[in-house]
């Protein structure tokens, strides 16, 4: 099993070094529909790697690489033995699959959509366009705020007041240490890799940029109506709602620029849905790797610290992606987004 998961993992690696190339390629050097998919491909990837670790460190468990023994630790005792957590992962890790298969499958579902045929005014249109801005808008709050709130909140309750150690660990590789079992080895090696890959994702640049953002989302743990606001500002929802709807208050607009940037938006909105859809899945997958750790930290001590990098690195990427798709001049202009959208209709 485990030199299957290796030669898996070699081919997950092949396969980031190709989405890492089109995302750290500059612009106008990648094609715009590669870049645009990139972030999602590095996520899947990151998904995938994440989901391996689960299953590996569990089949560990299951054949004998730890002591999965009750202790009378109640923390010990709630933990699932080595044969439930395999079983467990295998389960999750068939939905999992078999959920991407699906999502793949309806891929062409991003574009679907339909318009009324006829003759069309450019208030009419300019009404349409401003109500589906304000609908992508708060989709990518709202959908930012659940991923990063959840992330946090996980990295909080495993290392209170450690923000500063934690972020440390983002911004360089992230280590989770090392053990002598293979299966539960190659296990860690490919959580490495896979909370690896959502700091690259990022770069320097931006992961520096994103500090004190996450940092602000970190305080706010537990509190939900404040993250939000606080999410809209780094999103710059204010913003660019304001200068959409002067915008559209101008003389000599274009329906047919006006339906065209909707449409896209709708797509926009989809497509922001199925990332956040997958980060979400890393931090659901990370949660079942943290089930294990009653029976690992004694050999592994930096796997806590690692997991809570992971968190809060999916907080930086939901923040910096949100922003990259709502045009907020703070992303990694991978896809003309929110701003950049209505700003074409008007040319």
């Amino acid at each position: 099993m485990a030199e299957v998961a290796e030669t898996s993992l070699a081919g997950l690696d092949d396969l980031s070094v190709q989405n890492f190339e089109a995302v750290e390629g500059a612009p106008g050097t990648v094609p715009a529909d590669t870049r645009q998919t990139a972030a999602e491909d590095v996520l899947t990837t990151t998904l995938g790697q994440t989901e391996m670790a689960h299953a590996l460190i569990a089949a560990g468990g299951a054949v004998g690489e730890v002591d999965d023994g009750r202790s009378e630790s109640p923390r010990e005792a709630a933990a699932p033995t080595g044969s439930e957590a395999f079983d467990q992962a295998l389960h999750h890790l068939d939905a999992t699959s078999a959920a991407l298969a699906k999502r793949h499958e309806r891929q062409g579902d991003l574009h679907a959509g339909s318009r009324p045929v006829g003759a069309r005014d450019a208030a009419t249109a300019a009404r349409e366009l401003l109500a589906q801005v304000a609908t992508v808008l708060d989709g990518l709050g709202h959908r930012v705020t659940k991923v990063a709130t959840a992330a946090v909140a996980q990295a909080r309750n495993m290392v209170p007041d450690q923000f500063a150690t934690v972020w440390e660990q983002v911004e360089q590789r992230i280590k989770v240490g090392t053990f002598v079992g293979r299966l539960i080895r190659v296990g860690l090696r490919a959580l490495e890799t896979a909370l690896e890959g959502i700091r690259r994702l990022l770069r320097a640049e931006f992961l520096a940029a994103a500090r004190d953002k996450v940092h602000a989302v970190w305080e706010e743990a537990g509190r939900d109506d404040l993250a939000r606001g606080l999410v809209d500002g780094m999103l710059g929802v204010p913003r660019i709602t304001a200068q959409v709807e002067d915008a559209l208050r101008g003389d000599h607009l274009n329906p047919g620029l006006l339906d065209t940037a909707t449409d896209r938006l709708k797509v926009l909105d989809r497509q922001f849905a199925r990332l956040m859809d997958t980060a979400q899945g890393i931090v659901v997958s990370l949660g079942l790797i943290l089930t294990l750790s009653p029976w690992l930290p004694p050999l592994i001590p930096h796997l806590a610290l690692g997991i809570a990098a992971g968190y809060v690195a999916v907080t930086a990427a939901s923040v910096v992606l949100g922003a990259d798709y709502a045009d907020s001049g703070t992303g990694l202009g991978l896809v003309l987004g929110v701003e950049g959208t209505v700003k074409k209709a008007m040319e």
